[in-house]
């Protein structure tokens, strides 16, 4: 398995989630099974025959969360480029570009590790709290930049989100990863019983 057997996957998988992500109306429920590709991409990669399959799951990873990245906040290079020279605007936007991409990367990797020594209920269990703890370290140290949380994406359509009062944004970003995961079972499933 190669990276270009999976960027397709992981490509979708972002154009899916910024589809999803605010202020596209109408879109949101997307986000409920936007990481699915990754997911499957991942499995694909676990189950092949390459030799370095931890790097193929950080690469394909971060290719869906760094272009996901990028096309939900391009406003950050326009709005810094209003009162700077494009070099400077373009460095300073590769902060939240590629920063909170990394960290997201940094949860699915771990999961792809953690899928390897452990049953799957319990990888599942540790990518649900890799990606949250990876979302409250990116929204409490001096880089923070809370935009591409998960539970944000969930403002195009607060109808769905009422319980925030209970959960915070951390709940909905327990429920978009939950959801994900069990969208993905059930394609698993799917493809398992078709044979």
């Amino acid at each position: 398995m190669k990276l270009k057997n999976t960027a397709g996957l992981a490509l979708l998988s972002a154009f899916i989630l910024w589809l999803a992500w605010p202020p596209i109306p109408y879109t949101t429920p997307l986000l409920l099974v936007g990481l699915v590709p990754l997911l499957i991409a991942i499995d694909r990669i676990r189950r092949g025959d390459s030799v370095k399959k931890s790097k193929l799951v950080f690469l394909t990873a971060g290719i869906t969360f760094l272009v996901w990245n990028t096309a939900c906040i391009y406003w950050v290079y326009n709005a810094v480029s209003a009162y700077n020279d494009p070099i400077v605007s373009l460095l300073i936007s590769l902060i939240p570009y590629g920063l909170g991409a990394l960290l997201m990367t940094f949860a699915f990797w771990l999961f792809y590790r953690l899928s390897l020594y452990s049953v799957k209920k319990w990888a599942y269990a540790g990518l649900i709290s890799f990606y949250i703890t990876m979302e409250y370290l990116h929204q409490t140290w001096d880089l923070s930049f809370p935009w591409m949380t998960l539970g944000n994406g969930l403002a195009g359509m607060h109808q769905l989100a009422q319980w925030y009062e209970y959960t915070g944004v951390y709940g909905g970003s327990f429920w978009i990863l939950i959801s994900n995961i069990m969208a993905f079972e059930a394609y698993k499933a799917l493809k398992t019983e078709k044979g």
